[in-house]
């Protein structure tokens, strides 16, 4: 059986779109804008602003305060001419503007989306989600179609996790694919370029680099660049790290393509990680998106190993509980009683 990964990074928060009532100051921005340019006009000190925009301002605000206060600031010189302190002053605004537009272009830049989680929503998303696992196909269809609407809006709750738990795991292919539809939902990935970009760019920090394997693994079996994300998981098989590895192998049986078959088998049956190994075993039986017509292709490789011995003990077991679960059927350890089943049922197709 197969388990969802652990939550991948937070959602990073897009600001709103700027409307025209959003770039007008308001009387409370302008009346401090005023008092601190005399207070720094006064004692000779530069306004002092955070690297970042406080919580409570909107981003698209921040920048049209700068630029008021710089307004300011040049009018008074030019009726002046000797404010005290002014090019301190205008060095300390132009570079905290300057800070602020490049903070706002960065969060910008996030696949996120800008909603935060919304327990109406997060409880029907939920109740959706068991019922699609019961049986409920027109749960199963909700999801299929709310599942955009739903990302921004829902997070990972333990109630969740073990949904999706039990969802990637049903017997059933069409809940299994409208889970993974929900796992992008609660993690904030939009099935997109986009959502893809956001990924690719989490495999370059360790601490997310199984998720990120596995949630592409996801994306591209929704038909989102799926050759490029078999290209991109399929580069950390050869880590030197046994969890990397795993994580590639998880991803590849998500992916759940003809081509990730043999890559599969290839590792387990000579990754040096008997963790991967089994991964591998796993995700070829039971586990992943592959279909049953994918996994009886798997089975007759598997079923000459049997007899190979350069097969390791451990490996001969998982292969026979492969078969077991690819079959449905159980006759032992004899290599030509599988032979047999596996020759009638190819038959018979």
């Amino acid at each position: 059986m197969s388990a969802a990964p652990l939550p991948g990074p937070e959602p990073q928060k897009e600001p709103p779109a700027a409307t025209q009532a959003d770039v007008q100051p308001s009387e409370h921005e302008v009346i401090g804008a005023l008092a601190s340019v005399e207070q720094a006009t006064r004692h000779n000190e530069p306004i002092l602003t955070p690297a970042a925009p406080q919580a409570t301002f909107e981003t698209s605000r921040t920048p049209i305060y700068i630029l008021f206060a710089l307004l300011i600031v040049f009018a008074l010189i030019a009726a002046t001419g000797i404010v005290i302190g002014g090019p301190k002053l205008l060095d300390a605004l132009l570079t905290a503007g300057k800070n602020i537009n490049i903070a706002s272009k960065s969060s910008s830049s996030s696949s996120r989306g800008n909603r935060g989680p919304n327990r109406v929503v997060q409880q029907q998303a939920e109740d959706a989600l068991a019922k699609a696992i019961g049986g409920d196909n027109k749960a199963r269809v909700l999801i299929l179609e709310n599942h955009r609407a739903w990302t921004g809006q829902t997070t990972r709750t333990q109630k969740m996790t073990q949904l999706i738990d039990a969802g990637i795991n049903a017997n059933d292919m069409e809940v299994r694919h409208a889970t993974l539809l929900m796992q992008l939902a609660v993690d904030g990935v939009t099935v997109d370029q986009q959502g893809f970009d956001w990924l690719r760019k989490n495999l370059a920090n360790s601490k997310y680099r199984g998720w990120a394997l596995w949630m592409l693994g996801a994306i591209g079996n929704l038909d989102v660049n799926p050759d490029q994300a078999a290209k991109l998981i399929s580069s950390y098989l050869n880590d030197p790290d046994p969890q990397t590895r795993d994580g590639a192998v998880n991803g590849l049986a998500i992916l759940g393509s003809d081509e990730t078959i043999p890559i599969l088998l290839d590792h387990f049956r000579n990754d040096a990680s008997p963790v991967v190994q089994e991964s591998a075993a796993r995700g070829l039986a039971v586990s992943g998106m592959y279909t049953h017509e994918q996994r009886l292709r798997a089975a007759g490789t598997m079923i000459d190993w049997l007899d190979d011995a350069r097969t390791t003990p451990a490996q001969k077991v998982w292969v026979l509980h492969a078969l077991r679960d690819i079959s449905g059927k159980n006759v032992g350890s004899d290599s030509a009683a599988w032979r047999q089943w596996y020759a009638q049922t190819m038959a018979n197709r």
